[in-house]
């Protein structure tokens, strides 16, 4: 059984249920959750410290990562940089190891490269941050900005013999139909099909005899999820690359994770994290500390 939010939180309820709490207690399983969240959230601290004593290293417990993907991206009209808004509130670890990790979707394995605030500006003229291929970001409050994040592009190659498939971008959905050739099943699609994709700000261009190509309209308009193209009947489908501007976000945070997601916790610290809440409920009720050791009888 997979360990969430609420299955903790029932495990301590089991435990307080289980001792002599006074029935004016009124136990709440919504409070209990609030503090596994909150216990752990000390317990990462308490890790992230004891690595950094002992060790002398900066690094997280993959366990305590939670994945955010697809991203969207925008441009700041006040900044003029690309910025995306964070899923969620990062816990606040030195480095910035809150934010663990930020990449394009098909490159997670190569994330950017986070830097200072206050660097960007520092160097904003100098050859530091134009370095070829190479992206930097960093956080400000509930959002993360870039420098050197390319205007997202996307390649479709369409591959198949017969049928059809649907090619979704941006929100919009249209069916490519093979006929005779690739290349004119592609151009019939292109006439027929990229206003409307302009319209949901992405520019649909042929490349070669078999491509489909989408790029963001401007830096204003970018990309909200990855293009993608689904085989609808016979053997028409294809693969989808490129650099288009959604972000793979792996970052430390106890927030928006619902009661019924995989809590992000060691298996081994599981029991240790529901008796610390149930020692914060005992202290928040202020119950004498008797009644809560009946409990774990």
């Amino acid at each position: 059984m997979a360990t969430t939010k609420y299955t903790l939180a029932e495990q301590a309820m089991r435990i307080l249920s289980g001792g002599h709490l006074k029935p004016d207690r009124n136990l709440d399983i919504r409070e209990i959750m609030m503090y596994i969240d909150q216990c752990r959230d000390t317990f990462i601290i308490e890790d992230f410290t004891e690595n950094l004593k002992n060790n002398n290293e900066y690094d997280i417990d993959s366990y305590y990562l939670t994945y955010f993907p697809n991203v969207a991206v925008t441009l700041d009209a006040t900044t003029g940089l690309k910025t995306a808004l964070l899923p969620a509130s990062r816990l606040s670890l030195p480095k910035d190891m809150g934010l663990y990790s930020v990449s394009a979707p098909a490159t997670n394995d190569n994330p950017y490269i986070p830097i200072k605030q206050g660097m960007m500006w520092q160097f904003k003229n100098s050859n530091v941050f134009n370095i070829a291929s190479k992206i930097f970001y960093y956080p400000a409050g509930d959002r993360i900005y870039f420098t050197n994040l390319p205007i997202g592009v996307y390649t479709i190659t369409v591959t198949g013999t017969s049928g059809s498939a649907t090619v979704v971008c941006n929100g919009v959905s249209q069916v490519i139909t093979l006929a005779t050739t690739i290349e004119a099943a592609i151009d019939t699609f292109i006439a027929a099909y990229a206003p409307a994709y302009l319209a949901a700000g992405a520019v649909l261009t042929k490349g070669g005899t078999t491509n489909l190509i989408f790029t963001a309209v401007n830096q204003t308009t970018l990309f909200t999820a990855v293009p993608t193209i689904v085989n609808a009947s016979g053997n028409l489908t294809g693969t989808v690359a490129g650099t288009g501007i959604v972000l793979v976000i792996m970052a430390v945070t106890s927030k928006n994770i619902t009661e019924d997601d995989l809590y992000p916790v060691p298996p081994d610290k599981e029991k240790t994290l529901v008796d610390m809440a149930i020692e914060r409920f005992g202290v928040a009720k202020q119950i004498p500390h008797d009644e809560i050791e009946d409990g774990n009888k």
